[in-house]
């Protein structure tokens, strides 16, 4: 009916997360007349698959994510508001516990998945810095995930647990260091903080 479409990439997710190469064929945008994607990898994956008869165009991301504005400043209202002093690590969790296969074979199962998050919180009460711990904001669990994750890290006086509905976007002015293990769009507010990042890459992740 002559109708044009056009699709975007969600943030650094296409071209970097095994999954999504994999289930490439099945993707949505490959019905659109035209993709805007966010970086070369994404534009490669995609011209790569032999259903595509698409204009891919990489646009790059957002400013908004690429720039905080008056950080400084909100470092200073979030560190007052959190009761925080001294450098700041914070853990961006994405260590989802999906209860079904999207991600299979390439994610460990879900009890291997919630003792890999105790272990690593573990490891970070030892370090000589606060921590923010952020889990990813979902409700797909069989079980109350948090009031478990809430009691390990009670035992710890480094680490602050938040597990408000409010979006790291928001909340990133105040990391000295951020550690994630996300191949997605979240991925690209932790490079935008401008801070080192430490990325946990596995097979699984």
């Amino acid at each position: 009916n002559n109708i044009y479409f056009f699709s975007c990439s969600h943030g650094l997710t296409v071209g970097n997360s095994k999954d999504s190469i994999n289930n490439f064929y099945s993707d949505e945008s490959l019905t659109s007349d035209t993709f805007f994607c966010y970086n070369q990898a994404a534009k490669s994956t995609r011209l790569a698959n032999t259903n595509n008869k698409m204009e891919i165009i990489n646009v790059g991301g957002s400013g908004i994510s690429k720039k905080t504005r008056f950080k400084s400043a909100q470092k200073l209202i979030l560190k007052n508001k959190l009761k925080l002093k001294g450098p700041i690590i914070f853990y961006v969790s994405h260590n989802i516990q999906l209860n079904i296969g999207k991600y299979f074979p390439h994610t460990k199962n879900n009890s291997q998945l919630f003792k890999d998050e105790k272990d690593l919180l573990t490891h970070l009460s030892k370090v000589n810095k606060a921590v923010v711990y952020k889990p990813y904001p979902t409700s797909q669990y069989y079980f109350e995930r948090s009031e478990y994750i809430k009691s390990h890290i009670s035992n710890f006086n480094n680490i602050g647990y938040y597990d408000k509905e409010v979006d790291f976007r928001y909340l990133r002015s105040i990391s000295d260091i951020v550690i994630t293990q996300c191949s997605e769009s979240t991925l690209e507010w932790c490079i935008g903080v401008d801070v080192p990042l430490i990325f946990l890459d596995s097979e699984y992740y």
